[in-house]
């Protein structure tokens, strides 16, 4: 019943009902105009008037809201407590959020008392309200949720000013990344939490794309090819993708605040949880290391919450290796005339510059060695300012089932057909058989990424899915169902991760 308390109380507040004895007040979302560099500002007279209005925030303990009360003089003392949705004041800030003074780091209590001060809209308190760590709470008792409230309660030291008002919790936004050679419809068949447009109603879910053509602007690869016009940016690097999938994200986080969330309200956000496949949890570690990611307008902490990673090649695939060896030249050919291109490098035309590509980005035995120097820079022993932000990982694996192996002879493709004819001499063709496969994979994986790759060498609790690495996987001649299959439980492990605390040690900070 308190929810539903709190939540009744909400809908009363955005209608403007208030206690007749409360103190003119304001929740504003101070991203950007109420910065100073990655903090709110200290300026009286710009907390007084600026901010955007909001009545809710996403619980990813980053975004921050300034609470401010009009005061009878300067100089008054203001008590703000975090209520929490048992109606009583909290007692954990990383489920209920946080209070503090303009100006205090780091934002953790959940109490604070302030003095207000004289502005050019009269005398006025501010406080900073800083949002829980996640917004699913332990115990499973929020994971049907799709919000829920606590309360920002203040008090004058003249007692005659006081007051509370809600605030919607909600859940961050999430971006599903596709992978190599991939698009958004990959994510098609990724029910109950996403498929073909229609995603679980607890969630906003936004699509990342980064399968825009760039043949056009190459001027040379290596590998090289005779046509490279048709090749897509899902072919280059990691570091390449990563700038085009932040800017997504902080495109798609704008949309949420502004409303497109479950709750339909203007709230406060500033990280989104993404679940990446495949090489899209390699280009979402990658984006820690640009330059732009830990701006001002994220506190300086980015713009990712969590990731939960399917399938991904975090240490590299042993196939990456042998499709960029010059005896394969014939299958990676192949391969190209249906625009799927392994690149180690391309150069953009009139600017110089290389760019990595996505084969060789990937390129490692999938268990910790020969890794490219994308992989190695990714890795929690890599040499990294001390200042990158880390992003909480957590994995979804996948093994292919001994029949989806067999399919390879008891149920050809034609594309596996015409690779074993056309490329025979190739000793990747020669490879593609259910004899070979699991030699050149080390043994136990998705057809495409070796397991320990797909758990960076860790031991998830979770029983890997019976299933292959993807669509393209099956186009090869393996069996399905893949990893992005609804039928395979994958969806269902993503959002049980999505409501799995930070707190739990199914979370490995990578970066």
């Amino acid at each position: 019943m308190p929810g539903l308390i709190a939540s009744m109380a909400l809908g009363l507040w955005i209608a403007g009902a208030r206690p007749a004895n409360a103190a003119t007040f304001a929740i504003v979302d101070p991203v950007p105009a109420l910065l100073n560099g990655p903090a709110v500002t200290t300026d009286a007279d710009t907390l007084a008037n600026g901010g955007t209005a909001v009545a809710g925030v996403a619980a990813e303990g980053v975004a921050e809201v300034v609470l401010r009360v009009s005061a009878a003089a300067a100089g008054e003392s203001f008590t703000f407590t975090v209520i929490n949705d048992q109606n009583q004041p909290s007692t954990s800030i990383t489920d209920d959020g946080a209070v503090g003074a303009i100006g205090a780091t780091p934002i953790d209590q959940s109490a604070v008392t302030v003095a207000s001060v004289t502005t050019a809209a009269g005398p006025m308190a501010f406080v900073i309200y800083r949002s829980p760590l996640d917004f699913a709470r332990a115990g499973g008792g929020d994971d049907a949720l799709k919000q829920r409230a606590i309360a920002l309660q203040w008090t004058a030291s003249n007692g005659a000013d006081s007051g509370s008002t809600p605030v919607a919790i909600i859940r961050p936004l999430i971006v599903l990344t596709h992978g190599l050679w991939g698009e958004p419809s990959d994510w098609n068949n990724f029910g109950p939490l996403y498929s073909n447009g229609v995603s679980d109603p607890r969630f906003a879910v936004s699509l990342a794309n980064y399968s825009f053509d760039i043949g056009g602007s190459l001027a040379s690869t290596t590998p090289a090819y005779d046509i490279v016009g048709g090749a897509k940016a899902n072919s280059l690097g990691f570091a390449y993708n990563a700038g085009q999938v932040a800017q997504q994200i902080d495109s798609f986080i704008s949309a949420f605040k502004a409303g497109a969330n479950p709750a339909g309200i203007a709230v406060a956000a500033v990280q989104a949880d993404v679940v990446g496949h495949s090489m899209g949890g390699d280009v979402t570690r990658t984006m820690p290391l640009l330059e732009s990611f830990a701006s001002a307008t994220t506190f300086g902490q980015g713009n990712v919450h969590k990731l939960v990673t399917v399938d991904t090649p975090h240490l590299g695939s042993p196939l990456a290796l042998t499709l960029l060896a010059n005896a394969n030249e014939c299958v990676r050919d192949t391969l190209a005339t249906d625009d799927l291109y392994s690149f180690v490098y391309v150069t953009v035309n009139e600017l110089n510059i290389s760019i990595s590509g996505a084969m060789g980005d990937l390129a490692g035995d999938g268990s910790g060695g020969a890794l490219s120097a994308a992989l190695q820079a990714i890795q929690p022993a890599s040499t990294v300012p001390i200042f990158t932000p880390q992003i909480p990982t957590a994995y979804i694996a996948s093994v292919m089932s001994q029949s989806q192996l067999d399919d390879l002879t008891t149920n050809p493709t034609l594309t596996e057909d015409f690779l074993t004819a056309w490329c025979s001499e190739d000793p990747l063709a020669q490879d593609l058989t259910p004899r070979n496969w699991p030699k050149l994979m080390s043994n136990q994986s998705d057809a495409i990424v070796p397991y320990a790759s797909q758990v960076n060498n860790a031991s998830p609790a979770a029983t890997p899915a019976a299933a292959v690495h993807s669509g393209g996987a099956e186009t090869l001649g393996f069996g399905a169902p893949s990893a992005l299959d609804s039928v395979t439980g994958n969806p269902a492990e993503a959002i049980n991760l999505l409501n799995t605390p930070l707190t739990d040690a199914v979370w490995t900070v990578l970066r």
